[in-house]
């Protein structure tokens, strides 16, 4: 068969799937080269089973808001009949926090990843970037509920998120130990995960890793104190309280999606250089990491529902892709079975380019590029459909809302409310024109859902999961 010729995508070189189900400290060498040089960990249902750990700590403040527990206490459970008036007060503060931010992540991200018709359908309304912006709308709410304490609050707070949810670890400091005996080119392992600063900072302690990246904030002085600020813009429907400082507008970072790389690469651009050999590992989960097999050598999914598509960017230097399930350190295959059925149900598979191109077929790699030449046709319209008096009204929102964040953060108290709700004013405008733009690129949307398909098919065609076993 001739090779195909893309000048935008290309096959991965080796793409293999292990049907092996044993701790990853036993597996490391099926997945990680004896050459790699840098490693890079997802954090949120990665390093943990099923377990957002940066939700967590957000759970852990609903649970003990004032930090009245003493750090040697042991953990409570949300909910206790022994304490039914604390767990009600605690049901509240939850409601409060999450009740409206649950449902919309439930409604849109949670069930579009189960019902395939449905996803398409929040696609087509939404857009194709509808999974992203809830997650930052959510993400945003965590960081709200995380202002006004001091960083060693929320230390607290994120260490008692790792200890409730320890027995869940797929990788912990022995797994990255395990690595470093592994590779003795090895120079770093690195964390880049979209959960904000403290509980990556947390994790990074606890794994004993080398460096990280995550979302996040602005920290203000109050008198001899530091205080972590909330996003403006947060609808005040979805706040739970208001900060006593907002964070600058450009200082508020998501390391999510796309940035996950970027935000790497400007910090650690080592990871990138040419002939690096370069291992990411995530769990890949709704496809947030999906770009990283354009960008390290190696790319592996970590007990993941979501693989990895086996087309990769022509300038790529990634040689392989991996799919691989692991237990939790020291669980057991029966303990983790009422957690993830699926977990340990995959089908081996070892592909190289040309029995992928026979599998796939000569014209997949085609259609790939024709979509994406009509893709960037689309977005040329679009962008001259968006005149610049538009963008520069957006850029003038921006301007004021920074200016106003200014005010509110010098305004002694009683002056606080009054530039509040005309941030909230400013914000609902900001949020209304984006919205507008956004929808100028309609026409694109059809042919991203056409390209995403055109990767989830071929990514499932190579990673098959074998019914569970009852």
């Amino acid at each position: 068969m001739g090779a195909i010729v893309s000048s935008r995508y290309r096959l991965v070189d080796r793409y293999a799937v292990y049907d092996v189900l044993r701790p990853l400290g036993e597996t490391i060498d099926l997945v990680i080269p004896a050459d790699a040089e840098y490693v890079v960990f997802d954090l949120d249902r990665t390093v943990h089973l099923g377990v957002t750990i940066g939700e967590r700590i957000g759970w852990e403040i609903v649970l003990d808001p004032e930090l009245k527990l003493s750090e040697d206490q042991a953990l409570e459970p949300f909910f206790s009949w022994r304490r039914p008036l604390a767990s009600l007060a605690r049901l509240e503060r939850g409601v409060r926090y999450w009740g409206l931010a649950g449902l919309l992540y439930a409604a849109t991200v949670r069930l579009g990843d189960r019902f395939d018709l449905w996803h398409r359908f929040l696609l087509r309304q939404l857009g194709p970037g509808y999974v992203e912006r809830v997650q930052e709308l959510l993400r945003a709410v965590l960081m709200v509920s995380q202002a006004d304490y001091t960083p060693e609050q929320l230390a607290r707070f994120a260490a008692r998120a790792w200890q409730r949810w320890r027995s869940r670890l797929v990788v912990d400091a022995s797994v990255i130990e395990r690595v470093r005996r592994r590779c003795p080119r090895l120079k770093a392992i690195l964390l880049s995960s979209a959960s904000t600063r403290p509980t990556v900072e947390q994790a990074a302690a606890e794994l004993g890793v080398d460096g990280f990246v995550s979302s996040a904030v602005d920290v203000c002085r109050q008198g001899d104190r530091e205080l972590f600020s909330g996003p403006v813009g947060v609808p005040r429907w979805l706040r739970p309280k208001r900060p006593a400082f907002f964070s600058r507008p450009g200082a508020v970072f998501h390391n999510a999606a796309v940035n996950k790389v970027s935000l790497l690469r400007m910090k650690y651009p080592e990871v990138f250089a040419p002939g690096t050999v370069s291992v990411g590992i995530s769990d890949n989960n709704y496809g947030e990491d999906r770009t990283w097999s354009d960008y390290f050598t190696e790319v592996v999914a970590l007990n993941s529902r979501h693989p990895f598509s086996p087309f990769v960017a022509a300038g790529s230097p990634c040689r392989s892709i991996s799919s691989i399930d692991a237990l939790p350190v020291g669980g057991g295959r029966e303990q983790v079975r009422s957690l993830a059925a699926w977990l340990g149900t995959l089908e081996a598979r070892v592909a190289d380019r040309p029995a992928l191109a026979k599998l796939l077929g000569a014209d997949a790699i085609e259609r790939l590029e024709r979509l994406s030449e009509q893709l960037r046709a689309a977005r040329e319209r679009a962008g001259r459909r968006i005149d610049e008096e538009k963008r520069q009204w957006v850029a003038a929102v921006g301007a004021r809302l920074a200016a106003a964040v200014e005010r509110y953060n010098a305004a002694p108290a009683p002056e606080k409310t009054a530039i509040a709700r005309e941030l909230d004013r400013l914000a609902r405008r900001a949020r209304k024109v984006r919205s507008r733009l956004w929808r100028a690129a309609r026409e694109s949307w059809p042919i991203e859902e056409q390209i995403e398909r055109l990767h989830d098919r071929a990514a499932r065609a190579l990673v098959v999961r074998q019914p569970a076993r009852a």
